[in-house]
């Protein structure tokens, strides 16, 4: 007998009855039910009258042939399935940091610093993180799987001041844009440059492409044919080739590897904009975690800048400012 519909329903379900309920509701017969529960038939009888009594809500209507689910019991069945999958989810992700303190980290490394600072990253984080995914390529495009939760550590280059007040920002480096041309075209201007090769540049909706026509165009120089490319290699697979120019961050010549001697990497005439750097995380969700990963980039940053300035790269990286 249900209870009075006056009463309050009970705030707490039992776990196990719900599961006994789907086991109920999956079966074609009360007979069936009870040999899957491995209790007699009354006792699925009473099973589903405390529930319904619990619930203050009829779950089946009965017959001589037998019980049908009513539209709150089929509701019920599938609110459920639902609740059990959660349950079983919760207690394997909370298994899982009996070994690490964080079981899984998604990682998004903007593609220009990825080759410097991966390895860095990737040992800061090993001991503490049991599965580590990392991802990398262009920076804007990651911000909103970010801000979703999909991505829980970002490296990239993107307006953090913007982002809401739960997210943690570790400045890593800021720079300058520098000049990177063909070492074939020998020591030409920015304009002879704009003049004679295509400009090799980011995708017309990035906030990299934007700064980049204005400041041209503040130095009236307008490129006599654009290259859209949104993978940082690819532009310099072209520059190293002799067929185009770029305004990339000098750290970015780090793509290049054993082939800097095929390009001319120096600083850009004017005001070149600055892209600036950092990591970012979720506040207070993964300790000091963050700061050890930020610190671990820096450190390879320097590290890095150390070896391009024994090279010919010294100007060009003169704007680099590791925090």
């Amino acid at each position: 007998m249900l209870s009075d519909p006056a009463e309050p329903i009970k705030k707490n379900l039992d776990l196990r009855l719900l599961h006994q309920y789907v086991v109920i509701c999956r079966q074609p017969t009360l007979a069936a039910a009870a040999v899957a529960l491995g209790v007699s038939k009354p006792a699925v009888s009473q099973i589903v009258a405390r529930l319904e009594s619990e619930l203050a809500v009829a779950l089946f209507e009965r017959s001589r042939t037998g019980m049908r689910l009513l539209p709150a019991g089929r509701r019920l069945l599938d609110l459920a399935q639902t609740i059990l999958a959660d349950e079983r989810a919760t207690l394997s992700e909370m298994r899982s940091f009996r070994d690490h303190v964080i079981p899984r980290l998604r990682v998004y490394v903007m593609e220009s610093l990825s080759p410097l600072i991966v390895t860095a990253l990737y040992n800061a984080l090993a001991d503490q993180v049991g599965v580590i995914s990392l991802e990398s390529g262009r920076g804007e495009t990651c911000v909103p799987e970010f801000l979703r939760g999909e991505i829980d550590l970002l490296v990239s280059t993107e307006l953090f001041e913007d982002m809401p007040g739960t997210i943690d920002v570790h400045p890593l480096c800021s720079q300058e844009l520098c000049l990177i041309a063909p070492q074939s075209a020998g020591p030409t201007s920015l304009p002879e440059l704009a003049a004679s090769l295509p400009l090799v540049r980011a995708p017309n909706n990035t906030r990299m492409h934007s700064a980049i026509a204005h400041y041209l165009g503040g130095l009236g120089v307008t490129p006599i044919r654009e290259l859209s490319c949104r993978s940082l290699t690819a532009t310099l697979e072209i520059v190293s080739a002799g067929r185009g120019w770029a305004l990339l961050p000098p750290l970015g010549a780090a793509g290049l590897r054993d082939r800097l001697d095929a390009v001319s990497i120096s600083a850009a005439p004017g005001r070149p904009p600055v892209q600036k750097v950092a990591l970012a995380v979720d506040r207070d969700r993964f300790l000091e975690i963050p700061s050890a990963a930020a610190a671990a980039c820096r450190g390879a940053l320097r590290e890095h800048m150390h070896r391009l300035r024994a090279g010919h790269t010294h100007a060009a990286l003169a704007s680099v400012q590791v925090y």
